[in-house]
This record gives structure tokens, C-alpha cells and sequence, in this order.
């Protein structure tokens, strides 16, 4: 009888850290698409062509700061918005 109730403990066990697993994981992959801190729609993602033509292609004009880490640029983008970018210099030593 005990080696009955030692395997049906050892079931629920492994069932339970099965169900944790994938709990975890599936908990993860929303995580990926969701920004708890952000609401939804709140901000916009720009392609590389969209922010180089707002920038007019990282032009010197464009430079409003530069610093230990790259330079940051203004842009103009959907008739009249502001955007700023940093650009991150190839070389930084991260120190």
C-alpha cells in the first residue's frame, strides 16, 4: 500500500511542477508582446527609412546633444510632430 502512495505523491508532484512550467512559460510569451508600463497604443515603433528621413539621414543640422554615448537628434515626422532620437556611437567602451 505505501509504495502505491508513494508513486500517486510522486505523480501529483511531477504534474505540479509540469503545470508551473507551463504556466511560466506561457506567462512569458505574453510578457514579450505586453508592456505592463505602457499602455496600449500609447507609443509608436518607427523603421530605420522612417526616422533617417525625419532626421533628414542623421543630417549635422539635425544634432541637438551630443554626449558619452552618441549624439541625439531632432526630427520632424506626421506633419509637424517632434521626434527625437539617440544615436549610440559604434565605439562606446560601456565603462
Amino acid at each position: 500500500m505505501s509504495h502505491i502512495m508513494g508513486a500517486v505523491s510522486a505523480i501529483v508532484v511531477l504534474l505540479c511542477v509540469l503545470g508551473f512550467l507551463v504556466f511560466r512559460q506561457r506567462r512569458r510569451d505574453k510578457d514579450i508582446d505586453d508592456d505592463p508600463f505602457l499602455p496600449s497604443g500609447l507609443c509608436r515603433e518607427f523603421s530605420l527609412s522612417e526616422i533617417k528621413a525625419a532626421t533628414r539621414n542623421f543630417n549635422e543640422g539635425s544634432i541637438i546633444s551630443v554626449g558619452g554615448f552618441g549624439r541625439v537628434y531632432k526630427g520632424s515626422i506626421d506633419a509637424g510632430g517632434s521626434l527625437f532620437i539617440g544615436k549610440e556611437k559604434a565605439s562606446h567602451d560601456g565603462g
